[in-house]
């Protein structure tokens, strides 16, 4: 989870700061070879699941799932975050996307994620999640909610992007959102 208003405790890791000084380095030198990024919402969800299961072969994201997700989509609460780069010539390639919905009043889960592994010199995944952060922030969340973790391989990035809570902790920030909602209520 990451906790959007508060900056500060993201950064006091050092391998945080690192990641992100990596990500803006990557960022700058691909501008530098004509390569720019574009953070984009809900442009092709079809092709976003396509390449969902090209790059998880053994993901769970099967018929009745994307179903629901055609239905959030139609319904205006699943948001698929794609990164997209676009080369000097002016063609586009999606090489990223994020699959989530917003909970919680002030949270965003994120469901699932990929990235295209052709461009992983450029870290999709890692611009993707630091754009994706900044606008949810600035549109109001107070957190980003990347769900649970374990050992495997598929989930070493997330300490990189966000901070791994005990649930106890988390469960409190849970409250902390529902009393934002209610004072925001007024």
């Amino acid at each position: 989870t990451l906790l959007l208003r508060a900056p500060e405790t993201f950064l006091s890791e050092r391998r945080r700061r690192a990641r992100l000084k990596d990500v803006m380095r990557v960022v700058r030198s691909q501008a530098k070879q004509g390569r720019r990024f574009s953070l984009r919402v809900n442009t092709d969800l079809g092709m976003a699941v396509a390449m969902l299961r090209e790059h998880h072969e053994d993901n769970w994201v099967g018929p009745i799932l994307e179903a629901v997700w055609e239905e959030m989509l139609r319904a205006g609460t699943l948001v698929v975050f794609e990164l997209w780069c676009i080369e000097d010539g002016g063609s586009e390639q999606l090489v990223a996307a994020d699959f989530g919905h917003p909970h919680s009043t002030f949270g965003f889960y994120v469901a699932t994620r990929y990235f295209d592994r052709a461009f992983r010199t450029c870290m999709p995944g890692f611009v993707l999640a630091f754009a994706e952060a900044q606008v949810l922030a600035k549109r109001g969340f107070d957190f980003w909610d990347l769900g649970g973790t374990n050992s495997s391989p598929m989930m070493q990035y997330k300490p990189q992007v966000a901070i791994e809570m005990k649930k106890d902790i988390f469960v409190d920030s849970l409250h902390a959102t529902h009393r934002h909602e209610l004072a925001a209520a007024g």
